[in-house]
């Protein structure tokens, strides 16, 4: 995978692959108090994940998304509990939610506090009078034990979405309504390019594995087994234009 990157990413996956190397070192530990999610969370955020791609104005480091994209997948080379690589990506979707389409003052109160590891959120979606059912929030937790918040996603038509939260049992829009389509459709793509390149950085290590063409196998076989490697690096190396463009257009994006 480092092939690939300059050398200022590479020095940023190399780090998060040492990351991922101690969460998969906490992994292996006994977990009797129910801890142990709590403290891998606590380690990622101790090392300014979160800040990676956040302005300065807002507390975070100020570089681009890019870098939050490698350092997840300098994480996943080393350490690969998806259900815990997936509370990243969700938690990342929810900061670039925050950053490119939040009002201004919910910036300023949820961005610094996702970045200390204070809060995190989940998502719940659905039409509004659903959504009016889950007002009550009851003792929630994501993935890893630590979520505060619900964002709720209510649809009131093809062309009004809504997120809100909800603080002392009142109701916080945090992003305007006349935006929330635009904003829907850009957190959804975004998510899925986490995804795309977390699927790619996985994959990545199988299909190393087939550099070398076992021995003792029939002509047949080896044919075959070369057409297959051909086919897993020409998708993997297409995969890879794909989403790098994809990350390019995210840096021409002003938070």
């Amino acid at each position: 995978m480092t092939r690939y990157l300059h050398l200022e990413h590479d020095n940023l996956y190399q780090h998060y692959s040492k990351i991922g190397k101690q969460l998969a070192e906490l992994s292996r530990l006994p977990d009797k108090k129910n801890v142990l999610d709590k403290n891998k969370w606590a380690l990622i955020t101790n090392e300014g994940v979160w800040k990676l791609p956040i302005p300065k104005q807002y507390g975070g480091i100020g570089l681009s998304w890019k870098e939050s994209i490698i350092a997840i997948a300098g994480l996943a080379s080393s350490y690969q509990d998806n259900k815990f690589l997936s509370s990243i990506i969700t938690q990342f979707s929810i900061l670039y939610l925050i950053a490119h389409h939040g009002k201004e003052i919910y910036k300023k109160l949820y961005l610094s506090c996702l970045m200390q590891g204070k809060i995190s959120f989940i998502l719940k979606a659905g039409s509004e009078n659903n959504l009016i059912k889950l007002n009550k929030i009851p003792s929630i937790s994501n993935n890893d034990g630590i979520a505060n918040f619900i964002i709720y996603i209510a649809s009131h038509s093809k062309s009004k979405i809504e997120f809100y939260t909800i603080h002392d049992n009142k109701k916080k829009t945090f992003i305007s309504t006349s935006k929330g389509a635009i904003a829907f459709c850009d957190f959804i793509n975004f998510e899925r390019l986490l995804y795309g390149y977390l699927a790619i950085s996985l994959l990545r290590p199988l299909i190393d594995q087939f550099n070398e063409t076992p021995k003792n196998l029939s002509r047949i076989t080896e044919e075959f087994f070369e057409i297959v490697k051909g086919r897993m690096i020409d998708s993997l190396r297409i995969s890879r234009k794909i989403i790098n463009k994809s990350i390019a257009q995210l840096n021409n994006v002003v938070v």
